[in-house]
């Protein structure tokens, strides 16, 4: 994904459903606070996960539907689509979590309706928590090379106090806490001065 596509996904979740605010979450949430990572392997994926403040089901179905995979959206917009996701509850974010978010509001998210759309992204640190705690393999690749990436927010005492803080409760949650702990106390050890990947490069996902 792109700066620019991410732009569009914002200034349409906006327009769609006529609301300013727009919290991202997920993966490409991280363009919020990086857009110069746009052309590596972070940013690979195609979706954005978008909530509107205050959203109903209804307005996050909209989004589902006009800017899901399957629509025209994605096709004019090189494959990059949004998803529309309810946080409270199904994501595993640590408390607090939306005290540390980033603003992100520019020309480029006016929507055609003149709306001021405007981007909330969730901390890295918080990011990170919310993808390693799910051990899925793409979601410890991802945590790895954002590490690497060297951004200057990523914080290893800061992520390690998150996973003991994550508001959400779930099956094996101690279990899963304890193997991302080991994980990130291993990858910052580890950590140096690497190239980022970029999507050109080969590997599974």
């Amino acid at each position: 994904m792109t700066k620019a596509q991410w732009n569009r996904i914002i200034r349409s979740a906006a327009e769609i459903t006529k609301k300013a605010n727009i919290l991202v979450v997920g993966s490409q949430s991280i363009l919020g606070w990086h857009p110069e990572l746009e052309h590596t392997f972070i940013a690979i994926s195609n979706e954005l996960d978008v909530e509107p403040e205050k959203a109903t089901q209804e307005e996050l179905d909209d989004i589902n539907g006009l800017l899901g995979p399957e629509g025209a959206f994605a096709l004019s917009n090189n494959g990059a689509y949004a998803e529309g996701v309810q946080t409270k509850g199904l994501v595993r974010l640590p408390k607090n979590w939306n005290k540390r978010l980033l603003r992100v509001e520019s020309p480029d998210l006016i929507t055609p309706s003149n709306i001021q759309a405007v981007a909330w992204c969730i901390h890295p640190n918080d990011l990170v928590v919310s993808k390693i705690v799910a051990l899925r393999d793409k979601d410890l690749r991802f945590c790895r090379d954002l590490i690497r990436s060297n951004i200057p927010e990523l914080n290893k005492g800061a992520i390690l106090q998150g996973l003991e803080n994550i508001e959400k409760l779930y099956p094996d949650k101690e279990r899963h806490v304890e193997k991302a702990k080991t994980f990130i106390a291993t990858e910052f050890s580890n950590k140096r001065q690497l190239r980022i990947r970029s999507p050109e490069e080969t590997r599974d996902i």
